[in-house]
C-alpha cells in the first residue's frame, strides 16, 4: 500500500489516492463541456479546462463564455 493510500485510509476515505487515474484536458470551447463536468462522465475524477494552449487565440473569448 502506498503512503498516499495509507493517508486516505487514516482519513476514512473510501477511494485510495492512487485511484484518481489520468487527468482529462478539455478545451473550453468543447460543446458538451458542462455535461462532462457536471457528471456526464460518471467515472471522470480529474479534469482541467484549457483556456489558452488548447484553444485557438481567436476562440478564447468564446471559451471563457462557455464556462
Amino acid at each position: 500500500m502506498s503512503a498516499a493510500d495509507r493517508a486516505h485510509q487514516i482519513k476514512g476515505l473510501d477511494t485510495p489516492a492512487t485511484a484518481l487515474g489520468a487527468t482529462l484536458y478539455l478545451p473550453a470551447t468543447r460543446g458538451d463541456l458542462a455535461v462532462v463536468l457536471l457528471g456526464g462522465w460518471p467515472n471522470l475524477r480529474s479534469a482541467v479546462v484549457w483556456l489558452e494552449d488548447g484553444v485557438r487565440t481567436d476562440a478564447r473569448l468564446y471559451g471563457r463564455a462557455c464556462l
